[in-house]
């Protein structure tokens, strides 16, 4: 379903552009929602715990040649963000405001199409940094690593950072269980609850709506400095392992 329900939101999101464009004045993939496609998606989530996050970025941190140092600040970037993978390997530079703090994340290029600002912790700001040089000018955070005209976007592949960990999963280089790249949102999200962050804050910072329906209408609250506070917390656990302060088997 999970195929099928992206293939939907793709030609929904292409439709949006061509109207912009002036190209089409209707789209015809509106109308649709996952019922109509694949189905609702169940969700497949396997978070890793402290000892595993440790000996996943001490390992990492080693092989360069194998994991590339854009792919282990994305990995923890999406910790920090708690994003979806193409929310921040598909974002522009314009998005992202770092004298601020602050990303802001368009509903377009949101699963869900619900905008949300994301406060960024002082150490994503610096890893973000440090995107911005290895970038070498380009308008993306994650630009495309070959230049080629056969290249289907301007950044990353999508599967980049996915066949990366695969590899390196299929050669059992970690002594925990195979996890992909989603799964590290997911471990963002359970690190919230042992920070001890409420279901209600800890899902928005995932830009996850809490509560029922009614609520949802009527709440408009953003959160904004609550949120900032959670991953700021996310981020000092965080930071001291990526730097490679805090090491686990392996180095």
């Amino acid at each position: 379903p999970t195929l099928s329900n992206d293939l939907m939101r793709l030609l929904r999101n292409l439709f949006d552009h061509g109207i912009k464009l002036d190209v089409t004045r209707f789209n015809p993939a509106s109308p649709f929602r996952p019922r109509d496609a694949g189905g609702e998606e169940k969700a497949a989530n396997y978070p890793m715990n402290e000892d595993e996050v440790t000996e996943f970025f001490t390992k990492l941190r080693v092989i360069p040649a194998q994991f590339s140092r854009e792919n282990y600040l994305a990995c923890a970037l999406l910790i920090a963000t708690c994003t979806r993978k193409m929310e921040l390997l598909a974002a522009p530079w314009s998005e992202f405001d770092l004298e601020n703090r602050i990303w802001y994340l368009p509903e377009e290029r949101t699963k869900k199409r619900r905008a949300i600002d994301i406060p960024l912790a002082e150490p994503a700001v610096e890893w973000l940094n440090e995107l911005k040089v290895r970038s070498c000018g380009s308008e993306w955070v994650f630009p495309a690593r070959r230049i080629s005209k056969k290249a289907r976007t301007p950044f990353v592949c999508e599967n980049t950072l996915n066949h990366a960990l695969k590899k390196l999963f299929e050669k059992k280089f970690f002594s925990f269980d195979k996890r992909r790249v989603h799964d590290l949102r997911g471990t963002a999200r359970t690190k919230l609850g042992k920070l001890g962050f409420d279901d209600n804050l800890a899902q928005r910072c995932l830009n996850q709506l809490p509560g029922n329906r009614t609520d949802r209408v009527y709440n408009k609250h953003a959160y904004f400095e609550e949120r900032r506070a959670a991953h700021e917390a996310l981020c000092e656990w965080l930071a001291p392992i990526v730097r490679g302060d805090k090491v686990g088997s392996g180095e």
